[in-house]
């Protein structure tokens, strides 16, 4: 919809963005009768999660998907960014398909804002859609975070700082907020904490993993069996009593 704005061209309507949604999911689930496919090469050959583990795609789960999908692509199509867009200029407007990345303290720092623009006489602003659960101190961080790559990644300056806007598509609202200079160095900070945790679990040069027990199990663990990397810790999950899928 951004590039159809940043073109001047007619933006494309729920039907054909509900028609190439439900293409994608059913080239997933045509790929997900191929398995040893996604091993080979998993980026250009995704696959189900719950078929990988066995546990086939439901009528229930594909019916839950199918209106989520409704719900989302309606509030999208109807979301007020579209007509502040009207208003940029083509080079003002970033569509980002690709993580960019800046350095910090001498780590590359990866991030793929959904949408950023800039009007004169404004702030930046960067654009977070979310289609899940309502989370909003998690997308303030991830916000600052990207007033960071904003800043360090993509050159642009914030002197009156960032303006952060997050979409909740799945519950047809939104909100903006403030990102000021002291909201980057927080997010600087928690790069910094980040960084730290990940380096005491390497070691050797060049840097390997430690062993797996060094890696802590999450203290919450309902949602375990619908993690990507079920496989590594289901072992230890069920031998302390946790979920089963």
């Amino acid at each position: 919809i951004a590039a159809a704005v940043v073109r001047g061209s007619p933006r494309p309507g729920y039907s054909v963005l509900l028609d190439r949604t439900r293409a994608d999911l059913n080239r997933i689930c045509r790929n997900s009768k191929d398995l040893v496919a996604f091993a080979r090469d998993p980026r250009r050959h995704p696959v189900l999660l719950s078929v990988y583990y066995g546990r086939g795609l439901g009528q229930e789960t594909v019916d839950r998907i199918r209106t989520k999908a409704e719900v989302c692509l309606r509030n999208l199509v109807d979301c007020s960014v579209w007509s502040a867009l009207e208003g940029c200029s083509p080079e003002s407007v970033h569509v980002l398909d690709t993580p960019g990345a800046f350095e910090f303290e001498g780590t590359l720092v990866w991030a793929i804002p959904d949408l950023v623009y800039s009007r004169p006489g404004r702030p930046h602003s960067v654009v977070d859609w979310k289609t899940g659960r309502p989370d909003p101190p998690g997308a303030f961080q991830q916000l600052c975070l990207y007033g960071c790559f904003l800043r360090d990644g993509l050159g642009l300056a914030g002197s009156d700082g960032y303006e952060g806007q997050v979409v909740e598509l799945a519950a047809g609202r939104a909100w903006t907020v403030e990102i000021a200079e002291g909201d980057l160095h927080g997010a600087e900070a928690r790069v910094r904490a980040s960084i730290g945790r990940m380096n005491s679990l390497l070691q050797g040069s060049p840097a390997e993993p430690r062993a797996i027990g060094h890696f802590p199990l999450a203290a919450k663990r309902a949602r375990c069996p619908s993690c990507p990397y079920w496989e590594l810790c289901e072992g230890e999950v069920r031998a302390t009593g946790g979920p089963t899928p």
